[in-house]
C-alpha cells in the first residue's frame, strides 16, 4: 500500500496520514498499527521478542533457525539464504545471501557471497566477498572482492578486486584491480586461462582485454590483458597486453603489447609494441611493432611502424616514420623518415647526441657523436665522424671526418678530413684535407690539401696543395705542393710540384711545371712554364713556352714562341716561331711599332727585332740585332 512505514510515535499520538494514503506506524507501546486517511487506527501486529540467532515467524514470540531457503549457524555466526548454498567447516561470521549453489569453504571467516550462482570463496580467504556473477572464485585471498562478471578468480592475493570482468585472474598479487574485460576459455590466444590476469606483485590494475569486432557484436578473438610479478602497474583497455616483472608501469588501450623487466615504463595505444630487458622509464606512444629493448633506459618511440631503440640507447627518441633504428646511442633522435639508423655496434656509446630528421635510409654509425642528417636518401656519417652533418641530398657520405658537412647534391663524399665541406654538386670527393671545401660542380676532387677550395666546374683536381683554389672550368689540376696557387676556369690546365703562389686563368691545356713558383699563365692554348721558371708569365697566345730556369721572363701573345735555357729577365712580344735561348735581359719581337720618339746609335743592340717603325722618324733596320740605318 502507498504511504509511510516505520515511524515511531510519541506517547498517545498518532498523526494523520497524507490524503488518499495509509501509514504503517509503531504506536507508543511498540505495536505496529495502520492509520488510514480518515483518522481511524487499526492494529496490525505486536512487537515480538526472539533470540538474536532466530528469525521471527508469524508475529509471535518464537523464531526459526533454518528452513528450506535459509540457515542460521548459531555456533559460528553464519547466515545462508538461497538455494543449495553452503558454508563448509569451521568458517565463522560468514553470509551467503541469495543466488544458488555458492560455497564458502573452511577457514574463510568474515566473508560474504551475495547473489549470483556457483560462486565460491575457498579456504583461507578472510574478509572477502563475491557479489553477483557466475562461477567466480576467491582462493586464499584476504580482503579481496569479485563484483559481477563470470569465471573470474583471485588466488593467493590480498586486497585485490575484480570488477565486471570475465575469465579474469589475479594470482599472488596485493592490492590489485581488474576492471571489466572479457576472455574466451576455449582456445585462448594469450594466457593460460583465457581472460585478464594479475600474477604476483602488488597495487596493480588490469582492465579491458579483448579485441572488439569493428562491425559490432561478439569480440573476434580472445586477447586478455595481464600483469605478472609487477607492482603499482596498470593495464587497461585494448587486449592481449602484458606487464611482467615491471613495477610502476602501464599499458593503456593497446593491443598485444608487452612490457618486460622494465620498471617505470609505459605503452599508450598502438599495436604489438614492446618494451623489454631493463629498459627502465621508457615509453612507446602509438604505432605498430615498435620496440625498446636491452637497457635502453629513459627512451621513447612516438608512433610509427617497426621502429626500434636497442642496446643501451639511453634517453633517445624515435618519432614517427617506419623501420627506424637507434642502437647503442644515447641522447639521440630520429624524427620521421624511413629506415634511418643511428648505430654503434661496439657499445662504446660514441654516437651520442646525434640526430636524423626525415629522409630514407640515412645512417649515422660508429663513433660519430653530435652528428646530424637532415632529409635526403641514403646519406651516411660513420667511422668516427663526430660533430658532422649532411643536409639533404642522395647517397652522400662522411667517413672518419670530424666537424665536416655536406649540403645537398648526389654521391658527394668527405673522407678522413677535418672541418671540411661539400656543398651540392655530383660525385665530388674530399680526402684527408683540413679546412677545405668543394662548392657544387661535378666529379671534383680535393686530396691532402688543407685550407683549399674547388668552386664549381667539372673533373677538377686539387692534390697535396695547401691554401689553393680551382674556380670553375673542366678537368683542371693543381697538385704536388703548389701551395697558395689558383686556377680560374679553362680546360685541362695544370700545376705540378712546388709551383706555389702561381696562377692559371682560363685557356686550354696550359701548364705550370715543377718549381715554377710565383708565375702565371693567362688565357691561351697549350702554353707552358717549365722547371724553375719563377716569377714568369705567359699571357695568351698558342703553344708558347718559357723553358727551364727562365725566371722573371714573359711571353705576351703570339704563336710557337719559346724562351728557354736560363733566359732570365727577358720577353717575347707577339709574333710566331720566335726563340730566345740562354739570353737574359732581352726583348724579342718580329715587328715593333713605336708611337713616339727614339734615339738609336749605330751599333745599338735591339735584340732580335727585325725592323722597328718609329712615328715621325721612319723605319729602323737591323741585321742580326745590329742597327744599320733608317728608311724615311
Amino acid at each position: 500500500m502507498p504511504g509511510l512505514i516505520g515511524q515511531h510515535l510519541p506517547t498517545g499520538f498518532v498523526p494523520n496520514p497524507p490524503l488518499g494514503s495509509s501509514t504503517l506506524l509503531f504506536d507508543y507501546v511498540g505495536d505496529l498499527v495502520m492509520k488510514r486517511n480518515d483518522g481511524t487506527v487499526e492494529p496490525v501486529g505486536k512487537m515480538v521478542y526472539i533470540d538474536y540467532q532466530q528469525i521471527s515467524f508469524g508475529g509471535t514470540s518464537s523464531g526459526l533457525t533454518s528452513s528450506s531457503i535459509f540457515t542460521i549457524d548459531t555456533n559460528c555466526g553464519n547466515l545462508i539464504f538461497g538455494q543449495t548454498n553452503s558454508i563448509i567447516g569451521t568458517s565463522s561470521f560468514n553470509s551467503i545471501i541469495g543466488g544458488q549453489s555458492s560455497t564458502i569453504s573452511d577457514c574463510s571467516n568474515n566473508s560474504s557471497i551475495i547473489g549470483g550462482g556457483f560462486n565460491t570463496i575457498d579456504i583461507n580467504s578472510e574478509a572477502s566477498s563475491v557479489i553477483g556473477g557466475f562461477q567466480n572464485n576467491i582462493s586464499s585471498g584476504i580482503i579481496s572482492n569479485i563484483l559481477g562478471g563470470g569465471y573470474n578468480q583471485i588466488s593467493n592475493s590480498s586486497g585485490s578486486t575484480i570488477i565486471g570482468a570475465a575469465y579474469a585472474n589475479i594470482y599472488n598479487s596485493y592490492s590489485s584491480i581488474i576492471l571489466n574485460g572479457f576472455g574466451n576459455p576455449i582456445e585462448p590466444i594469450v594466457g593460460t586461462v583465457g581472460g585478464n590476469r594479475i600474477v604476483g606483485g602488488r597495487f596493480n590494475i588490469v582492465g579491458g582485454g579483448f579485441l572488439a569486432n569493428p562491425y559490432g557484436g561478439t569480440p573476434l578473438v580472445n586477447l586478455p590483458n595481464g600483469i605478472c610479478n609487477s607492482g603499482s602497474s596498470v593495464n587497461i583497455g585494448g587486449g592481449g597486453n602484458l606487464i611482467q616483472n615491471s613495477y610502476f608501469s602501464s599499458v593503456l588501450s593497446s593491443y598485444i603489447s608487452q612490457i618486460y623487466d622494465s620498471t617505470g615504463s609505459s605503452i599508450l595505444g598502438g599495436y604489438s609494441n614492446v618494451i623489454n630487458c631493463y629498459s627502465y622509464h621508457s615509453a612507446i606512444l602509438g604505432g605498430t611493432y615498435n620496440n625498446v629493448d636491452f637497457y635502453s633506459r629513459c627512451s621513447s618511440i612516438l608512433s610509427g611502424y617497426q621502429n626500434s631503440l636497442l642496446d643501451y640507447s639511453y634517453a633517445s627518441v624515435i618519432s614517427g616514420g617506419g623501420f627506424n633504428l637507434i642502437q647503442s646511442s644515447y641522447n639521440s633522435v630520429i624524427l620521421g623518415g624511413n629506415t634511418n639508423t643511428i648505430n654503434n655496434n661496439d657499445f662504446a656509446f660514441n654516437n651520442s647526441n646525434s640526430s636524423v630528421i626525415g629522409g630514407q635510409g640515412n645512417i649515422i654509425s660508429t663513433a660519430s657523436a653530435h652528428s646530424s642528417i637532415v632529409g635526403g636518401i641514403g646519406n651516411c656519417i660513420y667511422n668516427s665522424s663526430p660533430a658532422s652533418s649532411i643536409l639533404s641530398g642522395i647517397s652522400n657520405y662522411i667517413i672518419g671526418s670530424t666537424s665536416s658537412n655536406i649540403i645537398g647534391g648526389f654521391d658527394n663524399s668527405i673522407s678522413y678530413s677535418f672541418r671540411s665541406f661539400v656543398a651540392s654538386g655530383i660525385n665530388n670527393q674530399l680526402f684527408t684535407s683540413l679546412y677545405s671545401g668543394i662548392a657544387s660542380g661535378f666529379q671534383n676532387t680535393i686530396t691532402q690539401s688543407n685550407s683549399s677550395m674547388i668552386l664549381g666546374g667539372h673533373g677538377n683536381t686539387l692534390n697535396s696543395s695547401y691554401d689553393s683554389s680551382i674556380i670553375g672550368g673542366y678537368n683542371n689540376t693543381l697538385s704536388c705542393y703548389s701551395n697558395n696557387s689558383l686556377i680560374i676556369g679553362g680546360h685541362n690546365n695544370s700545376f705540378s710540384c712546388y709551383s706555389g703562389n702561381s696562377s692559371i686563368i682560363g685557356g686550354l691545356n696550359n701548364a705550370i711545371f715543377y718549381c715554377s713558383y710565383n708565375s702565371s699563365i693567362i688565357g691561351g692554348v697549350n702554353n707552358a712554364l717549365f722547371y724553375y721558371s719563377c716569377f714568369s708569365s705567359i699571357i695568351g697566345g698558342i703553344n708558347n713556352v718559357i723553358g727551364t730556369h727562365s725566371c722573371n721572363s714573359s711571353i705576351i701573345g703570339g704563336y710557337n714562341n719559346a724562351l728557354s735555357s736560363s733566359s732570365c729577365n727577358s720577353i717575347i712580344l707577339g709574333g710566331n716561331n720566335l726563340t730566345l735561348s740562354n739570353q737574359c735581359d732581352t726583348a724579342l719581337t718580329q715587328h715593333l711599332w713605336i708611337a713616339g720618339s727614339v734615339s738609336p746609335n749605330n751599333g745599338s743592340n735591339f735584340g732580335h727585332t727585325q725592323d722597328v717603325f718609329v712615328s715621325g722618324f721612319g723605319t729602323f733596320s737591323f741585321i742580326n740585332g745590329i742597327f744599320t740605318g733608317i728608311t724615311i
